[in-house]
């Protein structure tokens, strides 16, 4: 399914897959149709985390439906990361089976101490001040809704926790929704009712399950693992293999359950973030955890082709082993060496393509 963001972000949401290579299959499909789509428009697909180029303010909102203008207005009476998010960032998210019993709550603590790793690994909009600026944005949001709850062995305990717990976004009002107000929580909202709403409904509640956007974030019986970064079509399947190895497999979930489930993931997301590989910890950690995840996913059989296998150690030897990421690719100054390793060609941006990116 193809749909929109609200700074016009292009979505690609597939369905469900057993094997990476049908997921590859259709990931391609939809690439290259949108890229016959645009290509009249004198237009590139260019996967990043932010645009470099421009700055969320300078981008009109795309999205008339009332929800996002609700958004837009709950997000300002916080500070200007709301405008920077909804206009001007971009994900490349993971969804996993999440599992039941006790295999849902490891591969719950797993995806979540894995999750500031890959807010290092797969950084593609660094800052002067910021090694990876699309998770700094979302530390600036909302601290109700976004990053880590407190994680234990019990994830429905931990997410109704932190579900009670944040800021209500959104009010119906008159057939669609208005802004709530910071400060004022779902807890507040079930305890005392509203003048205007009363109490909340079932459809209320999952409305306001829309709106909390952890890193790793319990959906319809999956996983989705939010710390990626938009990547270009080559790297595309690299943070599925890893995150995949480090889940799926029995002996790689144990030995990243023992190797950093110890560590606070608020504390690392904000390290990673802000240094990514430069912080020896971090960097440590990254190649650990690709070692394990690269190992896991050689053990997943038809799940997992040779080739996409081989896609993930070239990745791994391109930029951790050496202690880069696809960060160090992007160069806000540089408009056609950045265009040219997005989107994957030594190409010669056109007039157009340069006024866009000025």
């Amino acid at each position: 399914m193809i749909s929109f963001e609200p700074g016009g972000q292009i979505e690609h949401s597939t369905r469900p897959h057993d094997t990476v290579r049908s997921l590859a299959a259709e990931m391609a499909t939809g690439a290259a149709a949108l890229g016959d789509a645009l290509r009249p428009a004198d237009a590139l697909l260019v996967p990043l985390g932010v645009d470099p180029w421009h700055r969320g303010v300078d981008v009109p909102q795309q999205l008339r439906n009332r929800r996002y203008p609700a958004m837009d207005a709950f997000f300002s009476r916080r500070g200007a990361a709301g405008v920077e998010m909804m206009r001007n960032t971009c994900a490349f998210q993971v969804n996993l089976d999440a599992g039941v019993g006790r295999l849902r709550a490891e591969r719950w603590r797993s995806a979540n101490a894995i999750s500031p790793l890959l807010t290092a690994l797969f950084s593609t909009s660094p800052r002067s001040w910021s090694h990876n600026r699309r998770a700094t944005v979302w530390q600036r949001l909302d601290p109700t809704r976004t990053g880590f709850p407190r994680i234990t062995s019990d994830p429905i305990e931990d997410v109704t926790r932190n579900v009670l717990r944040a800021d209500v976004l959104l009010l119906p009002h008159s057939g669609g929704v208005v802004a709530g107000r910071p400060g004022w929580t779902f807890a507040d909202w079930l305890r005392d009712g509203h003048p205007a709403a009363g109490r909340p409904t079932a459809a209320d509640l999952e409305r306001h399950l829309t709106t909390i956007f952890t890193e790793v974030r319990p959906r319809g019986g999956v996983l989705e693992l939010r710390s990626v970064d938009a990547l270009p079509v080559q790297w595309q399947l690299v943070p599925v293999v890893l995150a995949a190895g480090a889940l799926y497999d029995d002996e790689a979930r144990r030995e990243i359950l023992d190797s950093f489930t110890a560590d606070d993931p608020e504390t690392s997301w904000r390290k990673a973030a802000r240094h990514g590989l430069d912080s020896a910890e971090i960097l440590y950690q990254t190649r650990r955890f690709v070692r394990i995840a690269l190992d896991g996913a050689g053990r997943l059989g038809a799940m997992l082709d040779r080739q996409t296998l081989d896609v993930a150690g070239r990745f791994i030897e391109t930029y951790p082993v050496r202690g880069r990421t696809p960060a160090d690719e992007v160069r806000k100054d540089d408009h056609r060496a950045t265009l040219a390793w997005a989107a994957e060609g030594d190409i010669e941006p056109s007039p157009t393509q340069r006024r866009g990116a000025a």
